[in-house]
């Protein structure tokens, strides 16, 4: 999953930022494992965060500069996937040094045979921006009318957008304003 998101934004290693959806309980938690050697990213230099809201999915989200993407294993592949890795269980009891052993066998088995640009629902999104700025939530603009540190191309509400200006996100604005990345298309 962190290889494609890579070859789609021809990023280099370290280059993303990863939202991950696997939740915290292995297997699917082994996701977020995949994603760290793929991407580079990290929970120690904090580009890469488990989101724990909602029900884990083989999923993540990747940012790179404005744009995101949201890769998520389409349900056929799931299915497969979820057989083998119930037949090793069923086989070797789940946590032993046998079944990891068999588990990691399994996982490069579906690199090597799945093909990566067919095997996930791929949705890129990204910031849609207006000649005169973004609208943005109320609640998100803090009333400053000083500098902001963006710099004049700010779409924070603090500072108005001149017409025709090209605009980047003001950092003043919380996580939860993912919400502007409203333009979306599914390349499959």
């Amino acid at each position: 999953m962190g290889q494609r998101a890579r070859e789609l934004f021809n990023g280099a290693l370290a280059e993303l930022r990863v939202e991950s959806h696997p939740g915290l309980k292995p297997p699917l938690s082994c996701v977020k494992d995949g994603l760290q050697v793929a991407t580079a990213a990290s929970l120690g230099r904090g580009t890469i965060a488990v989101a724990t809201n909602g029900p884990p999915a083989c999923e993540a989200v990747f940012r790179y500069g404005e744009a995101r993407l949201r890769l998520r294993l389409k349900p056929e592949f799931a299915k497969l996937i979820a057989a083998d890795m119930a037949a090793l269980e069923k086989c070797y009891g789940g946590t032993t040094p046998e079944y990891y052993q068999s588990v990691r066998g399994l996982s490069l088995k579906h690199w090597l045979n799945f093909d990566r640009t067919t095997m996930f629902e791929e949705t890129m999104e990204t910031a849609v921006v207006t000649p005169r700025g973004m609208h943005i939530p109320d609640g998100f603009n803090d009333g400053n009318s000083d500098t902001c540190p963006a710099g004049p191309k700010c779409l924070h509400p603090h500072q108005p957008a001149p017409a025709n200006e090209s605009r980047v996100l003001c950092p003043r604005l919380p996580a939860r304003s993912a919400s502007i990345f409203v333009a979306s298309t599914t390349p499959r």
